[in-house]
């Protein structure tokens, strides 16, 4: 019997408490290795904004200003990255 050498990848859902970034953010990914392991933390996009709070939304609007009657998001609480 042969040994095979096999990469793999999984991903996992963390929840984030108190975790704020600035618009420009959404959808950026982070790299990094850790004990000899890859590591990859992905924000989710402005995609996964949902209208209405609902339960285990990954995304919703933490500040904004009101231009004009337009609400303009200043920042987003992260709920989970992946």
């Amino acid at each position: 019997m042969d040994k095979v050498k096999l990469e793999v990848s999984s991903w996992s859902k963390f929840r984030t408490r108190n975790f704020v970034v600035e618009p420009e953010l959404l959808g950026q990914s982070h790299e990094f290795h850790f004990e000899e392991h890859r590591v990859r933390v992905e924000l989710p996009s402005i995609d996964c904004l949902s209208e209405e709070e609902t339960r285990g939304q990954q995304l919703s609007v933490g500040a904004y200003r009101e231009t004009g009657g337009r609400k303009i998001p200043l920042e987003f609480e992260v709920h989970t990255v992946q």
